[in-house]
């Protein structure tokens, strides 16, 4: 099934990465991001790797914030980092498709037609 794209400023999404030696998939990531996700902001939450996490982060002009605590911790940094209102989450070794702002945006409209 395929969802319509809306790309104007409402749907701007902030991505939320968490990270640790997460090079070997990370860019990938980060280019289906750019291209299919309609990224305001993408936070990477870095414990600290020691390959070319950060450097790869850095290549595609991510709001890096290095710290070494949970998982759950991670998330709410990059929560509090958000600056829009629209927030996922992406694992590093995730590639989105290009359906997945459409999708996000059904989920999203679903979500608040139901209140």
């Amino acid at each position: 099934m395929k969802f319509g794209i809306s790309r104007d400023a409402k749907t701007k999404i902030n991505y939320i990465i968490p990270t640790y030696n997460s090079a070997s998939l990370l860019d990938e990531c980060l280019i289906a991001i750019e291209k299919y996700g309609n990224p305001n902001n993408i936070i990477v939450i870095d414990n600290f790797s020691t390959d070319k996490t950060i450097e790869i982060a850095k290549s595609h002009a991510c709001k890096i914030i290095q710290t070494n605590t949970t998982l759950g911790e991670c998330r709410l940094i990059g929560i509090e980092n958000a600056e829009t209102g629209w927030v996922t989450f992406v694992d590093s070794d995730v590639i989105l498709n290009e359906n997945w702002a459409g999708i996000f945006t059904y989920i999203h409209m679903k979500t608040v037609s139901a209140r």
